[in-house]
């Protein structure tokens, strides 16, 4: 079996591809191998299986904080930490032939969202946090992992944050900001942002795009609305927000 890398870019800079190949009845695994990209050439990599009706080659590159938690298969991200810059692929084949090739078209896994929140002069009062219902990545089928996901952002510039978030199982990733003892809070600042309420304003967005882009949202306490905006989609949409 030859598996074949060498139209995705996306594994420049990685520094291996983690692969396993599942008999298409059983799901048992028959064949796994974590190859450095490095050694692949060119952008191929090949190893032997015994014949079987069918089966599910997959593949996934860029962990860098997920574990693995009961199942093989399953990539939870750790307490307190921010997802990883996932990318898969998955696909079935029959595997009765003597040489086969196996296209592997890796998809990206995950979105990272950028928050940039106007100031006034000072420090900006909060601690902020992304919370949501998705755990992590099932790295066979891209599913997302039911669990509690939090992750306390740290401040990269003034009054900007950023967050790598897992594909979404359902509507409730927040943005979550808690005042800083010693700082003067918005008055009447709730602390809770549903973000999907801006999210599914974006015409095209959707979770359960192949590849998820990037978002920036541009959040204005003074003007009271947010720019929530796709990077490289040249789409951005200013809503009012509710404080």
């Amino acid at each position: 079996m030859y598996i074949d890398l060498e139209e995705n870019q996306e594994i420049e800079g990685k520094s291996s591809v983690k692969i396993a190949v599942r008999d298409g009845r059983t799901s048992e695994v028959i064949a796994a191998d974590t190859p450095r990209i490095e050694d692949l050439d060119p952008d191929r990599y090949s190893l032997e299986i015994h014949k079987t009706e069918s089966v599910v080659v997959s593949g996934v590159t860029g962990v860098i904080r997920s574990k693995e938690e009961g199942s093989p298969r399953t990539l939870t991200i750790p307490s307190g930490q921010q997802g990883d810059p996932l990318y898969l692929f998955s696909t079935e084949v029959p595997a009765m032939a003597d040489e086969l090739i196996v296209p592997a078209k890796l998809r990206k896994e995950y979105s990272r969202i950028t928050f940039r929140f106007s100031l006034e002069e000072g420090t900006f009062p909060y601690r902020v946090s992304v919370t949501g219902n998705t755990a992590g990545t099932d790295i066979v089928s891209g599913k997302p992992v039911e669990g509690p996901f939090r992750y306390e952002m740290e401040e990269q510039s003034p009054g900007v944050f950023s967050c790598i978030v897992p594909r979404q199982k359902d509507l409730m990733l927040a943005l979550e900001l808690i005042p800083k003892e010693g700082l003067t809070a918005i008055e009447g600042f709730s602390g809770i942002l549903l973000l999907w309420e801006y999210l599914e304003r974006l015409e095209g967005f959707s979770w359960n795009l192949e590849n998820l882009p990037d978002i920036s949202l541009d959040i204005d306490f003074f003007h009271l609305n947010i720019t929530v905006s796709i990077n490289d989609w040249n789409i951005a949409q200013t809503i009012n927000l509710d404080i």
